[in-house]
């Protein structure tokens, strides 16, 4: 359901916010490089949805290994604390599935909440792999536009308590938003199962 999607995306966004200094924020997507960094991560975001779109993006980030253009989005991930917080939501999104499974009753008493935090911790070098490669790509093709001074004041804002506090509530909303999917999904999987096997 969209509408229930952004309703809860943007209430704990707001919720998020709570104390910050929204009018900083304002102030930097308002203009360039800011707005603009926004809209070619929507952009990027949609490309990615082509497979073959998101495979040249990797072969070009690795590519570009090594240039100041790679170690500009090095430093923008790593201030961003992209590939960690990433990596987290995963986590907790394969952890959200697996108790909505548990809850719903599909695992029949062959696993606890406790085993379930150690099988998806099993996957977390895995995990942590997969997101590196599709940070880099993502990033790298997304800020390809920008100038290298555009990509300094990115990081320079991403630097300050604004730009740390809009990417906290960013990371805190979708979370939010995509544990309780998962969860949901978790449970109506559970259900399935078990009408499948009556």
């Amino acid at each position: 359901d969209p509408n229930r999607m952004e309703e809860a995306a943007f209430g704990a966004f707001e919720r998020a916010l709570a104390g910050q200094d929204i009018d900083a924020m304002i102030a930097f997507y308002s203009a360039d490089p800011g707005r603009q960094s926004v809209q070619l991560e929507i952009d990027t975001r949609r490309a990615f949805a082509e497979p073959d779109i998101m495979d040249a993006a990797t072969a070009a980030a690795i590519e570009a290994e090594g240039t100041p253009r790679f170690d500009q989005i090095t430093a923008y991930i790593e201030v961003n604390d992209l590939i960690e917080k990433n990596i987290s939501a995963a986590l907790n999104d394969n952890y959200a599935f697996l108790l909505g499974l548990y809850d719903g009753g599909a695992m029949d008493g062959q696993a606890s909440p406790e085993s379930l935090i150690s099988d998806v911790w099993a996957q977390e070098a895995e995990i942590r792999s997969s997101t590196s490669e599709w940070v880099y790509a993502f990033m790298n093709m997304a800020y390809q536009p920008l100038s290298d001074a555009d990509m300094d004041t990115l990081i320079a804002f991403s630097q300050t308590e604004a730009g740390q506090g809009v990417n906290r509530a960013l990371f805190e909303a979708y979370s939010s938003l995509y544990e309780e999917i998962s969860r949901t999904l978790g449970l109506q999987v559970a259900q399935m199962m078990m009408v499948s096997e009556l």
